[in-house]
């Protein structure tokens, strides 16, 4: 008997209050992500990118491999994996090649381009800087700093319990800045969209889009903008319970989705071979 009604009284509270999510810190959390990333030697992924690209209403698709050496120097290797451009390859190593990209592509000669080339930029909302954990380092930390220094944390980030992202345990966040605005800002001499993002952590192509901007490296000094006052109107961001690291990253601003991002296959610190970030490597085609 005690049992039967042990078990409708539980039936009860569920009827009553829903299923049970155990409470999480979840400024704990943020901050355990944060640190995850920026303590991050080396990453290999796939990442599925979803953007979109000025008024076009279907989003642009993209399906990349990436490796990206963070310390001791910061180099990337990335391969298109999808229909467009696919087995395009990317090398970058700071401080070497004139700090340029080393670019294969099937149709054009191996060329040595400017990270803000027109070629690597065309139709993109970033350029090949963007590549690794560190935006999601600089958009997240950025809107935790915002809301601890307002005193509402609670406004600003929300949990929303635990979600299965294709088999790995991820913690939902759903993040809303409620003083999203647009703001009037003048450039500094040598300033561009890209230094201007960078500094403010906001979207480098909003700059462009809002501002009839052609390139991420356009000389902006005086210019009067107008540029978002965060990155986003509102995210939602999954972060993997075993690695601290994000799985799922997506941002909307007053019309809608403008980018998603979802990271696959993840290796933390993987051992990266002496010639990895070199032309000549084993399976490149540089």
């Amino acid at each position: 008997m005690l049992i039967l009604r042990n078990g409708l009284l539980g039936a009860f509270v569920v009827l009553l209050f829903g299923s049970f999510e155990p409470a999480i810190d979840l400024h704990a959390v943020i901050e355990k992500m944060l640190n995850t990333v920026i303590q991050l030697k080396g990453v290999q992924y796939r990442l599925r990118s979803t953007e979109r690209i000025k008024d076009d209403p279907k989003l642009k698709n993209a399906l990349l491999f990436t490796k990206v050496m963070e310390q001791p120097v910061r180099k990337f290797y990335i391969r298109i994996e999808s229909e467009d451009h696919k087995g395009t390859e990317m090398l970058y190593a700071h401080g070497e090649n004139n700090d340029k990209i080393k670019v294969s592509a099937n149709w054009v000669p191996t060329l040595n381009l400017s990270p803000f080339s027109s070629f690597l930029t065309k139709g993109q909302r970033h350029t090949p800087y963007s590549t690794g954990y560190m935006p999601v380092y600089r958009i997240i930390g950025a809107g935790l700093k915002k809301a601890d220094l307002a005193k509402r944390f609670t406004v600003y980030f929300n949990y929303e319990g635990e979600v299965d992202f294709y088999q790995h345990k991820c913690y939902k966040i759903r993040i809303k800045d409620p003083e999203y605005a647009y703001i009037n800002y003048k450039a500094l001499p040598g300033e561009t969209a890209f230094s201007i993002a960078t500094k403010f952590a906001i979207s480098e192509y909003a700059i462009l889009e809002r501002n009839d901007i052609s390139y991420f490296d356009d000389d902006l000094s005086g210019k009067t903008l107008s540029i978002p006052s965060s990155y986003a109107k509102e995210s939602v961001l999954y972060i993997e319970i075993s690695t601290h690291l994000p799985l799922l990253q997506e941002m909307s601003d007053e019309r809608g989705v403008f980018e998603k991002y979802e990271f696959f296959n993840v290796v933390v610190n993987p051992n990266f071979a002496a010639d990895e970030f070199k032309p000549s490597f084993k399976g490149y085609n540089f």
